[in-house]
């Protein structure tokens, strides 16, 4: 079964001695697209030729990127042997896929069309084009995740945002990468462009601005964003607003999307005295409380990366643990202590996993213990960046990528705060050695400044 529109393919074809039915639109297919319409709310169409002979193929999808799907589904009946009139019979009562191009129509006259399953960058424009075609009052995009792109999410969201705004009167992003958007597309006039870090947020915007004869088009990531709660909470109230939970199915079928969900603290995690810390202060005992923070430190496993720049966060944990009597526990997601700042339990870790995956480990760790807020003690920087402390899931955190990537992976919706690190000359007890953090990546001139100040580095915590 192959498509004989894809000249790659197509060569491949060509070598092959087998039987083939190729379909398509290019001359000689076995089962030749000769039409296709899908303008809502008309469903899919097709008009195929086959052994000189033209059926129409009425189907229940949508999208005429739908278009191969139905052709390969008909190519492999006749070659298992089927009569192609009972083919086109049969699939006339397929229904759609839940969550790819799958209409669902509310009591209230909002018509939802939901490919929530997955967007990946290279998809995004199709469900566009069918939106654009379609016939209804008013077009809404909500859009959350966009994965599988080389584009960082700065450039990969706006440019999303740009296409859909070219299609629906109201674009809505929900998820923790919507503020590359607020900031930087300016919606044309008659179109509405609005963006929510929080799912729950934008249900409470969307629940009184939806109307009958709304066209819904749900674009997004479900292991992320889960976007179909927008519509069932307009059904019966949804009790299970979590974002990031890691389940890789629908809410539909989720047994704790109508049992209350106890939201993270809205208390800011307890900040290190860092005076104190420096000072080697003896720990005083824990008092534990539902803001005890969660302090990350990212890196590297393994001894040959441990002087890196990119492990300055898990050695500021070993001088947190050696200052303040904690000792190192070998868990599943890495190395934990337990320490007393201020008379307040930390718990630090030290996932045992490549920097990029820390967010994962974090997730893991935490889903034991949700209550806890986090810190993410990031790379060693050239220069201060600024350090803001920024509430998971209703705006955006401002450090470093692997940072946000945390972030994005907790599956908390608390406070969290990042910290960056500067030359400086508290006795941390971290060697003072340029070499060993890859300075040869930094500026000559930003080399020697680190060079002149012993590059000895200091947490920054903004309160």
């Amino acid at each position: 079964m192959l498509n004989i529109d894809d000249p790659l393919v197509r060569s491949i074809g060509e070598h092959h001695s087998g039987r083939i039915v190729w379909v398509g639109k290019s001359e000689g297919a076995t089962l030749r697209l000769l039409e296709l319409s899908s303008r809502w709310p008309e469903p899919l169409i097709l008009r195929i030729q086959y052994e000189g002979e033209v059926f129409e193929v009425r189907t229940q999808l949508h999208g005429v990127h739908l278009a191969l799907p139905v052709l390969m589904a008909l190519g492999i009946a006749v070659a298992a042997g089927m009569s192609l009139r009972e083919a086109i019979a049969a699939l006339a009562c397929v229904p759609a896929t839940e969550g790819r191009m799958q209409i669902e129509v509310g009591d209230d006259g909002v018509t939802f069309v939901r490919d929530d399953w997955k967007v990946a960058q290279w998809s995004f424009q199709a469900p566009l084009e069918f939106m654009r075609e379609a016939r209804a009052k008013r077009k809404v995009v909500v859009v959350g995740s966009i994965s599988d792109s080389a584009k960082s999410p700065s450039r990969r969201y706006p440019q999303a945002a740009r296409a859909a705004l070219e299609v629906a009167e109201l674009v809505v992003f929900v998820g923790t990468d919507a503020f590359h958007v607020s900031s930087k597309v300016a919606p044309r006039a008659g179109r509405s462009l609005r963006a929510f870090v929080n799912i729950h947020e934008a249900a409470r915007f969307l629940g009184p601005e939806l109307r009958a004869g709304d066209l819904v088009l749900l674009k997004g990531t479900n292991v992320r964003d889960h976007l179909v709660r927008l519509l069932l909470d307009r059904r019966r109230p949804v009790l299970c607003w979590q974002t990031d939970c890691g389940r890789n199915y629908f809410c539909t079928r989720c047994s704790q999307l109508y049992n209350p969900h106890q939201p993270a603290s809205d208390a800011q995690p307890v900040l290190p005295d860092v005076a104190g810390i420096a000072g080697r202060r003896p720990a005083t005992a824990a008092t534990r409380d539902s803001g005890s923070p969660l302090i990350v430190g990212l890196g590297n496993p393994g001894d040959q990366y441990r002087d890196t720049a990119h492990n300055v966060g898990q050695r500021v944990l070993d001088a947190l643990a050696r200052n303040s009597g904690g000792e190192w526990e070998e868990q599943p997601e890495g190395l934990v202590a337990t320490i007393a700042i201020d008379g307040v339990a930390a718990t630090l870790l030290k996932p045992g996993v490549n920097i990029n995956d820390s967010g994962s480990a974090a997730q893991r760790f935490s889903a034991s213990a949700p209550e806890r807020s986090a810190w993410a003690s990031a790379s060693l920087s050239t220069t201060i960046w600024t350090s803001r402390s920024e509430t998971l899931g209703r705006s955006a955190l401002g450090a470093m990528p692997v940072t946000r990537g945390c972030a994005r992976s907790s599956r908390r919706s608390g406070p969290m705060k990042s910290a960056g690190f500067e030359s400086a000359s508290d006795p941390w007890g971290i060697p003072a050695e340029p070499e060993t953090w890859s300075s040869a990546r930094f500026q000559q001139t930003r080399k020697r400044r680190w060079q002149a100040d012993c590059c000895r580095p200091t947490l920054r915590c903004a309160r």
